[in-house]
């Protein structure tokens, strides 16, 4: 019996080859790809073979330093590299919206990443929800502080969460409505 893990990773492997000749982009989503083995593998290939093909991975930075000084250190050579994280409030609030979340390893590894330049963008991707509109602009104050240590990095890339409904911006009260559009005006003046 062949377990579907290996049997999709042996047609990976076979098209890989296609993909890099053809120069698209290749986007590597999770679980978090920084613990699977193949990626290690992956970037090896970049490596020694010089690939030009794009390559993103999308990663929560919630992995040991260790494995984030391992990363930097395989991705030195590889260009054309991009990083994108996700998170959109600080401290306590993103832990608690981002369940298992450490805030200080999440930053400790991002300053890390940042600081070895290895890479040709690295992004956060935020999502406003009813539990982080109102602590946004704290987490863009602390983006600006970011990126005033480290120069044009991080980009932040804002999207407005739909579903689950839940968690829409729509069910905030109306007081709550008009405290995070004033306070977002304010910190956009």
């Amino acid at each position: 019996m062949v377990r579907l893990r290996n049997f999709t990773c042996i047609f990976f492997w076979k098209w890989l080859p296609d993909l890099l000749k053809n120069k698209t982009t290749l986007h590597i989503t999770g679980g978090e790809p920084l613990l699977h083995r193949d990626m290690w593998e992956l970037l090896k290939i970049y490596k020694n073979e010089k690939i030009e093909t794009p390559l993103i991975i999308n990663t929560n930075l919630g992995v040991s330093e260790k494995i984030i000084s391992e990363f930097i250190e395989a991705t030195r050579e590889i260009k054309n590299i991009q990083i994108f994280t996700s998170c959109e409030t600080v401290r306590e609030k993103a832990e608690y919206i981002r369940d298992g979340m450490s805030f200080e390893l999440f930053e400790k590894n991002l300053r890390s990443i940042l600081s070895c330049g290895n890479f040709k963008e690295v992004g956060i991707m935020a999502t406003l929800t009813n539990l982080s509109v109102l602590h946004y602009t704290e987490f863009l104050n602390w983006v600006l502080e970011i990126k005033e240590e480290f120069g044009c990095l991080p980009k932040v890339h804002t999207n407005i969460l739909r579903n689950p409904r839940y968690l829409s911006v729509k069910l905030l009260s109306e007081k709550n409505k008009e405290k995070s559009i004033l306070t977002l005006e304010s910190w956009l003046k």
